[in-house]
């Protein structure tokens, strides 16, 4: 007897409208909180923790945003005879680039995290600065030799090179993110309210570090595992020490933790940068 070929070749499944529907409010839950874009802030944790997946592409279009800003000024700029286009101007303004574009929150926690470990409180005292976002001048000073270091580390690096190199720190700085939510515990829910990815389980972990960690091979070969170990050590570190300090992680410390990754990387290339320019 012959098959039916509607047995036979089965039609593929396509996606339903509530499905892609979701997958779109996700993806303005995580605009929404990596970027200026002021949308889907309110969203429930739920939903951010499934946006994560988002997280490494949306951190390699912020690099590629800030790097092509960078790179048009100082080709305009050597048009002009203003200035060299080998020169370090663009790696600066990639780095100012990069700030204006990603979330005001990547500038106000660390400047937080800072200010309560300047001040050396006890917990109570740290989390209560964390929740209101108390910036001192310590606070300010910090993130600014934070992005002072970002800039330096850029400029050293060969002008041919430099959007890779931040493509692959903003790439890892937001897969950071994912890496301290997962499993933490938060520091205090009756008092601070959880971290927005709180909700991460390892679906979403899973799927979000194997789509940062190919893309970081594809961009960087053998030089991209190097970085994923150094950002991966670092980041569980920091998330053990953090727990030591407040007993878990807050939304402050997880962006912190972030930035400290995204600036480690940007000095691990520049260092290699210069080793294979001979110094």
């Amino acid at each position: 007897m012959a098959m039916s070929p509607s047995r036979s070749s089965p039609e593929p499944r396509r996606p339903s409208a509530a499905w892609i529907a979701e997958r779109v409010r996700e993806l303005a839950c995580a605009v929404g909180f990596l970027t200026r874009v002021a949308i889907a802030r309110d969203a429930p944790p739920e939903r951010l923790a499934r946006a994560v997946v988002f997280f490494p592409l949306l951190g390699i279009a912020l690099a590629w945003i800030a790097s092509g800003g960078g790179a048009a000024v100082q080709l305009l700029l050597a048009a002009t005879g203003a200035a060299h286009p080998g020169g370090a101007l663009g790696a600066w303004v990639s780095v100012l680039l990069l700030a204006a574009a990603s979330s005001p929150s990547f500038t106000v926690a660390p400047a937080s995290v800072a200010t309560a470990l300047r001040r050396r409180v006890d917990r109570a005292q740290a989390l209560h600065m964390l929740r209101t976002r108390k910036v001192d001048v310590t606070g300010k000073t910090a993130v600014a030799l934070l992005w002072l270091a970002k800039g330096a580390a850029l400029a050293l690096v060969a002008p041919g090179a430099r959007a890779v190199a931040l493509v692959l720190a903003v790439l890892l700085g937001r897969w950071s993110l994912v890496v301290q939510a997962f499993g933490s515990i938060p520091a205090a829910p009756s008092e601070l309210p959880p971290p927005p990815m709180a909700k991460l389980e390892f679906r979403e972990f899973a799927l979000t570090s194997v789509l940062a960690m190919a893309l970081t091979f594809a961009v960087a070969d053998a030089l991209g595992l190097a970085l994923v170990l150094l950002v991966a050590v670092e980041t569980v570190a920091l998330r053990i020490l953090v727990h030591r300090w407040l007993g878990g992680v807050t939304t402050e410390t997880s962006i912190t933790g972030g930035e400290i990754a995204e600036t480690s990387v940007l000095l691990c290339c520049a260092a290699l940068s210069r080793l294979a320019r001979g110094g």
